[in-house]
């Protein structure tokens, strides 16, 4: 069994694993008394506190020792490797470009995410994946797309990205720690899913007023693809009007992970 790892989350969840954030509030004049009280998680400060016209936050990170972010990659994959009872295995992390970019016209594509929220170790991390575990770089896509052309019948994905749900295959969510089966059924079931829901964290979207929950029990109705497009079909037309069909295609291949580099994706015949 190789293990097809999505190390980009490996680089994210344990370069931040070792950054530790402090919120200080200090009495307005009295800087010199120091902070009167201090929080690690931003949801734990009081409203009150936050709208406090006498009080001002301070926000500081403090980070551990290199070695100890790499101690905890290196900790990732062996438990990857060991849950997965792998005998092999493939690193990819992201290179240059995305041909999502230039599909993503009615929105820019992971446009609401923050650029400067990084880890601090995300190089050094990056660069003792490519020197240790052979790390590739994975240019004009997403590792997400290069795990699901790998993937095959001795593989097992090992991701926390949902996105890779609609891969039929076995799986394992290093974040969760479980091992699950997706079989074609389910696998394409999930596609019709988020491309009716979108998906926030990319900034794409779906049919407004549908969510996950909804366009699960509406995908859940239909029988084969033909009615799950179809379905869709008719929510964006609903929606959007006649350019629904347009911003549907375009959804679709944001959506899409790519089986082949000319991967494209296809409706059914209808």
């Amino acid at each position: 069994m190789r293990a097809l790892i999505d190390a980009d989350g490996v680089v994210f969840r344990c370069g931040f694993a070792v950054e530790h954030k402090k919120y200080k509030f200090y009495i307005k004049g009295e800087e010199h008394n120091g902070p009167f009280q201090i929080y690690e998680y931003k949801r734990d400060i009081p409203k009150e506190l936050q709208e406090d016209p006498e009080v001002f936050c301070e926000e500081s990170v403090e980070v551990e020792p290199l070695q100890n972010a790499l101690f905890l990659v290196k900790q990732e994959l062996e438990g990857i490797i060991s849950a997965t009872n792998a005998d092999r295995y493939s690193c990819y992390i992201k290179g240059k470009g995305n041909f999502r970019e230039e599909v993503s016209v009615t929105r820019k594509y992971k446009g609401n995410r923050d650029p400067a929220h990084r880890p601090i170790y995300e190089q050094e991390i990056r660069d003792y994946l490519e020197q240790h575990w052979q790390a590739e770089e994975v240019d004009g896509m997403e590792t997400d797309d290069k795990v699901a052309m790998e993937q095959g019948e001795d593989t097992i994905i090992c991701s926390m990205d949902k996105d890779l749900d609609q891969v039929p295959g076995w799986h394992y969510n290093f974040h969760k720690k479980n091992k699950y089966w997706i079989d074609e059924d389910t696998a394409l079931r999930n596609f019709y899913i988020q491309l009716l829901a979108g998906d926030a964290s990319d900034n794409v979207q779906g049919v407004e007023g549908i969510g996950v929950v909804k366009a699960s029990k509406y995908v859940a109705a239909c029988k084969d693809e033909k009615e799950m497009f179809l379905l869709a079909r008719d929510k964006y037309l609903e929606c959007y009007g006649e350019i629904g069909l347009d911003i549907l295609y375009e959804m679709a291949n944001l959506i899409w992970m790519k089986r082949s580099i000319e991967d494209q994706w296809q409706p059914p015949a209808v």
